[in-house]
């Protein structure tokens, strides 16, 4: 109908209305970052051009959520950098709340850990659930669930168990089925994911299948499938997990969604160990660490990963230097959690080469470090090996 009218600012400002609730619904139900999502929020770009206020802040972040999950997080800044500019001058608690919530994700992703921690924490100040009533992907939750993910990376691990049940909470009292579906697909899962809690990832992400499948959620039941598939096989039901991971991984690139693959793609690697496949696995480690070269917050993890497995083939330099670049890049960007693991890694095998003074000296410093999180696997295992190091 509007096709038919004549031009005007009337007539672009009901389709720009349209337009951005449309972005909103194809956002849920095929992606962020899926060609459906892009053409609509590309229409409403030049809409908004004549346009000013809230509306245009809800195209920026339209066009941001596509730069974010398509991996291309410099330009995503650029736009959390304009979204911000355009909120602070609007001055509402919503607008103030998107943008915060746009500049924490994309620093978080960026390895702008502290960064990320003031702006998601700014995000949940400035937040008020009327403002999101009967909004799919409500921001109250999600910046809950990542300032949770963000903490964990940064040391403060009961912190961050306490902002996903907070984001999970607020989910299930608002009765939104995106926003739990989200909450318990990406937040949730990822945390007990980090926390080694395999029941907790399998119980939440078959409640999330069951609302992914009921709604239409393409993109959390691909990322459910990974999930699920990786706790599977941590408790030695292997069977099939591999390939389950790779389809998720093949539905995910379907939809162009291409931010946290080297997380994605370390679950598989791990997932290949456990069912043998080594020389696999080191091949997904090296994919791992060829996307999204900006995306700094899982390198770590995948630079670690990569060096065990060149000691599983006993290539011993090539694992020390692995270990300690895995180290060096977690303490530049303030990533505890990931200090840890790859301190311990590296300590292993400096004790094996008769270093123990040495290994037991700098895994005592980290280890030191935490003040909370002392029931999760890797301080568990970090204490254990700091004992059998003092023998």
């Amino acid at each position: 109908m509007l096709d038919r009218l004549p031009a005007s600012p009337e007539r672009d400002t009901r389709e720009l209305t349209l337009q951005l609730a449309l972005g909103s619904v194809t956002a849920a139900t095929r992606g962020w970052s899926a060609s459906d999502t892009a053409e609509v929020y590309a229409r409403a770009r030049s809409l908004a051009e004549r346009a000013s206020g809230t509306e245009s802040l809800e195209v920026y972040l339209g066009l941001w959520s596509m730069a974010h999950t398509r991996g291309e997080l410099r330009p995503a800044l650029v736009l959390a950098n304009q979204m911000l500019e355009i909120a602070r001058g609007i001055g509402s608690p919503p607008a103030l709340v998107t943008a915060h919530w746009a500049q924490g994700l994309t620093r978080h992703y960026l390895g702008d850990l502290l960064g990320a921690r003031e702006h998601f924490l700014a995000a949940i100040e400035h937040y008020r659930e009327e403002d999101f009533s009967g909004t799919p992907n409500d921001l109250g939750v999600t910046s809950r669930y990542f300032a949770g993910l963000n903490e964990w990376h940064l040391g403060h691990r009961d912190r961050a168990l306490r902002f996903t049940h907070d984001s999970l909470s607020l989910a299930r009292r608002q009765n939104n089925p995106f926003a739990l579906a989200n909450a318990l697909s990406i937040g949730s899962s990822r945390v007990h994911i980090l926390r080694r809690d395999f029941k907790s990832v399998l119980t939440g992400g078959e409640e999330a299948v069951r609302l992914n499948t009921a709604s239409g959620y393409s993109l959390f039941n691909a990322i459910c499938k990974i999930n699920i598939a990786w706790a599977c096989a941590q408790i030695g039901e292997t069977g099939g997990a591999v390939e389950r991971i790779r389809e998720g991984l093949a539905e995910l690139a379907a939809m162009k969604l291409y931010s946290a693959q080297t997380w994605f793609l370390c679950l598989l690697c791990e997932t290949q160990v456990l069912v043998g496949a080594v020389d696999e696995a080191l091949v997904t480690a090296e994919q791992a660490l060829q996307p999204n070269p900006d995306e700094l917050l899982y390198r770590p993890e995948a630079l670690r990963l990569r060096a065990d497995l060149h000691l599983k083939q006993g290539a011993i330099e090539l694992a020390v230097t692995g270990f300690r670049e895995a180290l060096e890049l977690a303490r530049r960007i303030a990533a505890k959690s990931d200090e840890l693991r790859a301190t311990m890694s590296l300590a292993r095998l400096l004790a094996k080469q008769g270093h123990r003074d040495d290994a037991r000296t700098m895994l005592a410093e980290i280890y030191n470090w935490f003040t909370e999180g002392f029931d999760t696997a890797d301080l568990i295992d970090a204490k254990a090996l700091l004992e059998a190091l003092a023998l």
